[in-house]
């Protein structure tokens, strides 16, 4: 069967007059207002609706109603999508601005059409007065099924698409089965027509890949910021790699989501400007949060400016047993963030995910007020650069973390018998982290150095350990007594590991 695509170029059923205000600050004329209060009577709602099933759609969940839909929005402006009633359609490409899709009822996409479902595309508005193809959209109260079980090998079509469709609004939907994303949002080309969206109080679940990405495309290698959005309240839940993915993501603010059981449940990479607040982000298979450096390949460069206040991170890397390293929350190749009021952790099971916080490669981090509850190594990973560029305060006021030191914190169990090499990295330049006798101590090392390495270069031998201080060994004996050789340790590189 042939991919159709239903494209509905309908002349727009609001007056283009601009946004005013009452008195009191309230909208008073903006379009999509007018045509909602008008169906709150009665009598306004059997004159003004109607459906794809008044033009002929069978709305069974079987039947391809495509032609029906077409119809219905090229007729009346707007998709009606009565409760209890599912519509199979071909992709659904809508290309107005004002457009609204409502109804409790559902659009499911039909098999084997391997494209995305519903499709708001403002990309070829070029100009600059608003409101412009594709924008100002509001879809609520529906359900969008992806049907993916039914699409072919490799199809990576999203539940939904907003493509240059700024100022749209997605709320109380249900964004289930695709085989890529739920939603995905794109800047297209640069725009400046791709912002200011708001994905409000949806549920996204077990799709493909991502729950929300938000991403730059580009057919000509023009690529601008995503930003300015506001994603609020949804459950991203089940899907198969993020929760929520954005990649060069700027001025956004992403809160009072529940992010579970995802691969990743929060992973935003070349960020700048963006706040992650009141989330909670529990039982993903990896990390809870990450924040990284561009992952694209375009050159956006490293993340920057990011606050992460009052989550809820806590049983992270559960699926995989914790055998892999994933934590509570990863800040790598970052200048500037804010880690304040979270919970890291996990009190009700089994710690599984390795540290708290894993930081590397960052430049004026502040840790401050974070509870820290049990997690396998510890509360902070953060050893010092090579080049001795990152800085991380921590303040008197973090539950569970040693104050004001910078770099490398943990609670790390015991060594396995045959292990060996470098245990762990220098915390302050001052100390490092040795196993002496039945617990990790931190043991005063040369500045310049800081390596500990197994004083017989073979199996771990519990107890004795030697620090290389540039010119001699230093053997530290159980109960932390120090003893000087002469001679020092040869072939400590070949067994250092961070």
């Amino acid at each position: 069967m042939s991919t159709q695509f239903l494209t509905a170029k309908i002349s727009n059923p609001f007056p283009q007059t601009p946004f005013t205000l009452d008195g009191n600050g309230r909208l008073t004329s903006w379009p999509i207002i007018q045509f909602f209060n008008q169906l709150t009577t009665a009598a306004g709602a059997a004159a003004a609706l109607q459906s794809p099933l008044d033009y002929g759609a069978a709305g069974d969940g079987v039947t391809d109603d495509t032609a029906a839909i077409a119809q219905c929005c090229a007729t009346v402006g707007y998709l009606w999508l009565p409760a209890g009633v599912t519509f199979v359609t071909q992709q659904l490409t809508i290309t107005s601005s004002g457009f609204c899709i409502f109804g409790g009822g559902a659009l499911q996409l039909a098999s084997g059409a391997g494209t995305d479902l519903l499709y708001l595309d403002g990309s070829a508005f070029t100009g600059d007065t608003y409101p412009g193809n594709g924008m100002y959209c509001h879809i609520f109260n529906v359900q969008l099924l992806g049907n993916a079980a039914n699409q072919p090998v490799g199809s990576v079509g999203a539940c939904l698409v907003l493509r240059n469709a700024a100022y749209t609004t997605v709320q109380d939907c249900l964004l289930y089965g695709a085989s890529g994303d739920g939603i995905r949002l794109e800047n297209f080309n640069g725009s400046y027509s791709a912002d200011e969206c708001n994905l409000i109080n949806n549920r996204i679940f077990s799709n493909g890949r991502h729950g929300i990405f938000l991403e730059p495309t580009s057919d000509s290698g023009t690529f601008g910021h995503v930003g300015d959005h506001v994603i609020h309240s949804n459950h991203c839940n089940y899907n198969g790699v993020a929760g929520i993915r954005g990649t060069r993501l700027t001025s956004t603010i992403i809160s009072n989501n529940n992010v579970l059981t995802n691969a990743v449940g929060i992973y935003l990479d070349a960020a700048d400007r963006c706040t992650i607040i009141g989330n909670a982000c529990r039982n993903n298979k990896g990390s809870g949060v990450i924040i990284d450096e561009d992952q694209s390949g375009n050159g956006f460069g490293r993340a920057e400016q990011i606050l992460i206040r009052g989550n809820q991170l806590h049983y992270n890397n559960v699926q995989v047993g914790g055998t892999t390293s994933a934590d509570e929350l990863d800040v790598f190749h970052c200048d500037g963030c804010v880690i304040d009021g979270n919970y890291l952790g996990d009190t009700d099971f089994t710690p599984v995910a390795w540290y708290g916080i894993q930081i590397a490669d960052c430049t004026g981090m502040v840790i401050v007020a974070n509870t820290f509850g049990p997690t396998q190594y510890g509360p902070l990973l953060a050893p010092t650069a090579a080049s001795g560029q990152q800085q991380v305060y921590r303040s008197a006021n973090n539950v569970g973390l040693a104050d004001g030191m910078q770099g490398t914190q943990a609670n790390l169990p015991a060594p396995a018998e045959n292990d060996y090499g470098v245990l762990y990295t220098v915390t302050d330049f001052e100390h490092t982290l040795l196993w002496i006798g039945d617990q990790w101590v931190f043991a005063p090392c040369d500045p310049g150095s800081g390596w500990c390495v197994n004083s017989s270069g073979g199996a771990l031998t519990a107890g004795v350990w030697a620090v290389c201080d540039g010119s001699n060994t230093t053997i530290l004996q159980g109960g932390g007594t120090l003893a000087t050789v002469a001679t020092p340790s040869t072939g400590y590189p070949n067994y250092m590991r961070r």
